[in-house]
């Protein structure tokens, strides 16, 4: 009798496992491999994330001090508009000089704007002046000229005696940005 129930308890152990192990097998063949690659794809995704998060957080651990700097340069960029004005007319200029010639007590006999010339970062505005007056006074209003917070450059200085005076000519030349 044991012989007889030998065959069917092996069968029935063979049929057990072949009900609880195969209908896991087309998982293990076919999804399982597809889903582990997922899993991969996505874990790698996630390291990913992570890294531009971290970046993010440095970023903005660093913001204020990017800030500071962002105001310490407009600081810096308005001193230097000052000096070298992106927009600048010629009456302007011209009134610069006028100003500077009548506070120094000279008069300013003649004022020719001449062509702008572009450079590669900047432009060059320059006049042809005439200025009268006494020796003391020329040299206030050129010393005045070249302390201005903007750039102004004297070139072609000539002085000639104009009985009790001197006529004194120059090329000003008045700069800008680009």
């Amino acid at each position: 009798m044991s012989d007889s129930y030998r065959v069917p308890l092996a069968v029935a152990l063979v049929v057990m496992f072949a009900t609880a192990v195969l209908p896991f097998y087309p998982y293990a063949v076919a999804v399982r491999p597809k889903r582990n690659a997922e899993i991969r794809a996505l874990d790698a995704e996630i390291a990913d994330l992570d890294r531009k998060v971290e970046m993010a957080r440095a970023a903005e651990r660093t913001l204020p001090q990017f800030r500071d700097e962002v105001r310490r340069l407009e600081v810096e960029l308005a001193k230097l508009k000052q000096i070298m004005p992106i927009d600048i007319t010629a009456a302007e200029t011209e009134n610069d000089l006028r100003t500077t010639a009548s506070a120094n007590g000279v008069t300013l006999v003649r004022i020719a704007p001449l062509a702008v010339v572009d450079r590669q970062l900047y432009r060059e505005h320059p006049y042809d002046i005439a200025i009268r007056g006494p020796l003391a006074p020329l040299t206030s209003f050129f010393t005045r000229l070249s302390n201005k917070s903007r750039i102004y450059d004297a070139t072609n200085v000539e002085l000639r005696r104009d009985g009790d005076s001197y006529l004194t000519t120059a090329r000003v030349t008045a700069y800008s940005a680009r």
